[in-house]
C-alpha cells in the first residue's frame, strides 16, 4: 500500500505544477472585455451580411468594397488639408443597397481620420466618418447645398438603413 501512495507523491508536484501553469497561461493570455466585444462585433457583423446575402445580391464584386473603403478615406482622412466633399459623396453614391452599405462597412472598418496631419479624436468607423466630413462642409462653406441630407435622401429611395 505505502508503495501506490510513493509513487502518486512523486507524480504529485507534476501535476500541481501543471496546473499552476495553465492558471498562469490562461490569466495572461485571456481575451481582454475590449477584445471579446470587438470579437463579437465581427461575428455579428458577418452573421448580418450572411443574412443580407440570403435576399439581396452585391451591385460589385466583393474586392471592389475594399478599394471603395480607402477612396472613402483617401478623401476624408486628412481634414483641413485636402477636404474633398465632392469625391466623397460620389463615392458614396455607388452604395445601391443594404447589403452593399453592410460590406463596404466591413470593408472600411474603423480608421483615423487626421487635422493637419494630427491625428483627431478617436478612430471613426464609415458612417461617422463620413457624416462629420460632410458636415463640417457646411461650416466651411454654409450656403453650399447639404451633402449629407442628399446622401440621407438616396438612403432612404434605396432602403438603407444607415443615414449620416
Amino acid at each position: 500500500m505505502k508503495t501506490n501512495i510513493n509513487k502518486y507523491k512523486i507524480y504529485a508536484p507534476y501535476l500541481i505544477g501543471g496546473i499552476g501553469l495553465y492558471l498562469i497561461y490562461k490569466w495572461f493570455f485571456k481575451k481582454s472585455a475590449t477584445e471579446q466585444t470587438a470579437q463579437n462585433v465581427v461575428t455579428a457583423q458577418q452573421n448580418y451580411i450572411n443574412e443580407l446575402s440570403n435576399t439581396l445580391t452585391p451591385s460589385y464584386n466583393l474586392s471592389y468594397y475594399g478599394s471603395l473603403a480607402n477612396q472613402i478615406y483617401n478623401t476624408i482622412a486628412y481634414s483641413g488639408v485636402a477636404d474633398d466633399y465632392k469625391n466623397t459623396f460620389q463615392l458614396m453614391l455607388k452604395v445601391l443597397n443594404q447589403l452593399d452599405m453592410a460590406l463596404l462597412i466591413k470593408a472600411y472598418g474603423v480608421r483615423q481620420r487626421y487635422f493637419f496631419g494630427v491625428p483627431a479624436g478617436y478612430p471613426e468607423d464609415l458612417i461617422t466618418s463620413v457624416s462629420n466630413e460632410l458636415r463640417s462642409e457646411i461650416i466651411n462653406n454654409p450656403f453650399s447645398s447639404t451633402k449629407y441630407e442628399l446622401l440621407n435622401k438616396w438612403f432612404a429611395e434605396h432602403n438603407i438603413k444607415e443615414r449620416l
